[in-house]
């Protein structure tokens, strides 16, 4: 039973860290190291009837679930596991809870010395707490509070892109790349197969093409959104177009556009219960 993935796996995690839930990750990559470290010893325990073979292939196919998830924090759009960093909790412990049944099970089917060591992982496992960082939490709430807005202003879109873009480093050009990258490799990946969620990806893209270029490595001063915010307003004024009627609908940036105001008011008005199901 081995899975070629392991070794991507593990020079993924050496040679990249997650840009969002480092925290969580880390607690994930603990408990998957765990487990993995008695995999070999279960299998060659072969426990012999059936229900013992379909739980060790069960530990197998729960733990290349939980390396998903750590490579998906690696490779993901920042903007977008922070809004949905609640789902991405959930999924840990309901790994970590698929995997102590799994445990407890197969303790019951091998020797009682391999029995010892599935049952302390077994146990070393109930301790783990995956919980979202305090900071990455405040950036998905401002967006998620952004989009629950009915009417959107430039001014009110460029603060928060910056506040959020602050909080989660995405503060250099080529940070801003690598998120756009992200958001449009996501895209690609849905590829029309998820209305609500391209809809959601799609403004995350608008923000970063239209105020990317306004972060700063100290995006915390005031002064700075202010500014940035009213030189966007004045730009619009120019053209002779009000804020409020480009708010969301009839946006244009590069390649995306937002014709149907209704659609992605309403997507943003479930955006919240959306989010604890996706990824």
């Amino acid at each position: 039973m081995e899975h070629n993935s392991d070794e991507a796996m593990g020079a993924s995690r050496h040679n990249s860290r997650p840009k969002v839930h480092s925290t969580m990750c880390n607690e994930l990559s603990l408990m998957l190291d765990k487990v993995s470290s008695i995999l070999p010893s279960i299998e060659a325990a072969q426990p012999g009837c059936k229900a013992g073979v379909e739980e060790l292939c069960n530990l197998y196919s729960i733990v290349d679930k939980g390396k998903l998830i750590i490579q998906n924090s690696i490779e993901c759009s920042s903007l977008y596991l922070a809004i949905t960093s609640e789902a991405t909790a959930m999924r840990c412990e309901r790994i970590r809870n698929s995997l102590r049944r799994s445990l407890f099970l197969i303790q019951n089917m091998v020797e009682p010395l391999l029995a010892n060591e599935v049952a302390d992982v077994h146990n070393d496992l109930r301790d783990l707490k995956f919980i979202v960082d305090p900071t990455e939490e405040d950036a998905g709430n401002a967006i998620l509070e952004m989009l629950r807005q009915s009417e959107v202003t430039h001014q009110l879109e460029l603060e928060t892109f910056l506040l959020a873009a602050s909080k989660l480093n995405i503060t250099s050009p080529k940070a801003i790349l690598i998120e756009r990258r992200a958001i449009k490799k996501l895209l690609t990946k849905i590829n029309g197969t998820d209305p609500k969620k391209e809809g959601i990806l799609k403004y995350l893209l608008y923000l970063v093409r239209r105020y990317g270029k306004n972060t700063k490595p100290e995006t915390g001063e005031k002064n700075n959104n202010v500014n940035a915010a009213a030189e966007i307003m004045s730009s619009d004024l120019v053209n002779g177009i009000s804020t409020p009627q480009r708010c969301i609908s009839n946006v244009e940036s590069g390649n995306v556009r937002y014709d149907d105001q209704n659609n992605l008011v309403g997507a943003a008005h479930r955006l919240q219960s959306y989010a604890a199901q996706c990824l």
